[in-house]
């Protein structure tokens, strides 16, 4: 059955398309701050006293928050997913789909595994976690250029913008 009027393609919930991009801002917001984090952390390092928390706080505190916002936006989405599933995955061939599959399991487990080791990298002045943390950020990245070329690939090869429908709903969708 194709999408008409009355029936619209299968969309994400409403909180779950706002969890969505309130990820996105977040997560741009981390990579401007990528490289002054990197220089507070080794900062912190290379002048740690008995505390840790004594160390510069700044752009760290920041880069902190903002982990954590995003650690809790993607439990709030990994709970509604497993509580309520997820639409139907949209036309396309056997591994297309395995593959957008894998990309949003990936993506809630680097972006639910980065701030606990963010954190725990700073908490505990170990610098092996924070390499973990920036290789998970190179990880990211990779996982994000996936999911853009695979909304791209839905929109401008296959022509059938059900992806683009399922996170940028239209003011005329009768859910939004």
């Amino acid at each position: 059955m194709t999408p008409t009027a009355e029936a619209p393609a299968p969309a994400y919930p409403q909180s779950q398309v706002v969890a969505h991009w309130v990820v996105l801002i977040l997560i741009v917001t981390q990579y401007f701050m990528g490289d002054q984090m990197s220089d507070a952390f080794r900062t912190m390092l290379e002048s740690r006293a008995d505390d840790v928390r004594t160390a510069p706080a700044g752009v760290a505190l920041v880069h902190g928050i903002f982990g954590v916002l995003i650690g809790l936006v993607m439990l709030f989405r990994l709970v509604n997913r497993l509580r309520h599933g997820a639409p139907p995955p949209p036309p396309a061939s056997r591994a297309v789909q395995v593959l957008g599959r894998a990309v949003h399991w990936l993506f809630y487990a680097v972006l639910l595994a980065m701030p606990v080791a963010g954190l725990a990298a700073w908490w505990l002045g170990a610098g092996w976690i924070g390499n973990l943390h920036a290789i998970a950020s190179k990880v990211l990245l990779g996982l994000i250029f996936l999911h853009v070329a695979g909304t791209a690939y839905h929109h401008l090869v296959l022509k059938d913008g059900s992806v683009v429908r399922r996170m940028v709903p239209s003011r005329s969708d009768p859910r939004y």
